[in-house]
């Protein structure tokens, strides 16, 4: 008698395994070409990203906020004014509304400032209906003083 047991083979492991026959699947169809569509798109993404023509509405916009998140009321009010003058067509129109409002508020000038407000709440929509909530809280403090 033999010390180590022998091993005998697996019915399953003695049989040829066959190809499996290719069959059509229309979701494999849908999911090979919804990734070439999302694929697509992100190089548009990027192309839009890389466009020259926003570059210096960012520019413009990025400048405008660090001066803002520094406290330099003045300086960002500026950028703010430039960018809505400049750039009136983007999606972040009605977030530099809110802003260069909130520079107002804090440079002490009250009117200019609830009337920004009133501007944000009536051009906020949709995406941007966050900015006419803020700006309405903002209006319910200048009021309330």
């Amino acid at each position: 008698m033999s010390r180590f047991p022998v091993k005998t083979p697996i019915r399953s492991e003695t049989r040829l395994q066959r190809p499996r026959k290719q069959t059509f699947k229309p979701f494999d169809v849908f999911k090979k070409l919804s990734i070439g569509f999302v694929f697509i798109l992100c190089l548009g993404a990027m192309a839009y990203a890389d466009d020259d023509s926003s570059a210096p509405a960012m520019d413009t916009y990025n400048k405008a906020v660090k001066l803002y998140q520094a406290q330099h009321w003045d300086a960002a009010k500026e950028y703010f004014h430039e960018y809505l003058a400049e750039y009136s067509d983007t999606p972040l129109y009605v977030t530099c509304l809110y802003y260069l409002a909130y520079c107002y508020q804090q440079l002490g000038r009250r009117e200019q400032a609830i009337l920004l407000y009133n501007k944000v709440i009536d051009q906020a929509k949709g995406p941007d209906a966050f900015w006419a909530d803020m700006a309405q809280k903002r209006l319910d403090e200048l009021i309330g003083d």
